[in-house]
């Protein structure tokens, strides 16, 4: 018993700091989201902070690695078919939007925050219709519809570059299990007031 105990000590020390911040527990462990708290341009990594986990992960990018990056946009922006996080008020199948942002491959969990709690923060999914209503379908198959105002933020997303990521941007980095860890993509975020969940 005391052998097998020792086992995740003796492989965190092996990993280093920067992976066990990578596969802390709750996180999916292929990716990261967080604040930017450094930027290497010459060795070519990045340093994210998270709220969440009070966990730092470095990981590196190279020539493959691919960026987008968030910026403002309209209701009208939002198409059937784009992957959506939405963040706001859950009631039943209705969420009062503060957020929606279009997101790129498909969101890893459908409760925007993940693990318990999720409920009330908002949902994550496809955009099923725009008219009469926007509606989301989520990743579990139920449908929610989702309401705006005019404090509603709308966010697309554009390709980016390394030089969009700086220090005090979020992020949310897809990466790779080479150890250390590889972006294969990197989505620069804005931060809004009063925003949670990195």
């Amino acid at each position: 018993m005391k052998v097998t105990s020792l086992l995740p000590v003796i492989v965190g020390a092996q990993l280093g700091l920067a992976m066990v911040a990578f596969a802390a527990p709750g996180d999916n462990p292929t990716r990261v989201r967080g604040q930017v708290t450094k930027v290497d341009a010459t060795a070519k990594t990045i340093t994210v902070s998270s709220r969440r986990t009070n966990t730092e992960t470095t990981f590196s990018v190279n020539s493959t690695t691919k960026y987008r990056v968030s910026v403002k946009g309209a209701l009208s922006d939002l198409k059937i078919g784009d992957h959506v996080r939405v963040m706001g008020q859950e009631n039943g199948t209705t969420v009062d939007a503060r957020m929606i942002a279009v997101v790129s491959g498909t969101p890893n969990n459908n409760r925007p925050g993940g693990g318990g709690g999720g409920r009330g923060r908002g949902v994550s999914g496809v955009v099923a219709t725009t008219t009469p209503s926007l509606t989301v379908k989520t990743d579990d198959g139920q449908t929610d519809t989702v309401t705006t105002t005019a404090d509603t933020n709308i966010l697309t997303s554009k390709e980016g570059a390394f030089t969009d990521v700086e220090v005090g941007k979020n992020v949310n980095a897809t990466l790779d299990s080479s150890t250390p860890p590889v972006a294969t993509e990197v989505q620069v975020q804005p931060t809004f007031g009063g925003r949670r969940g990195n």
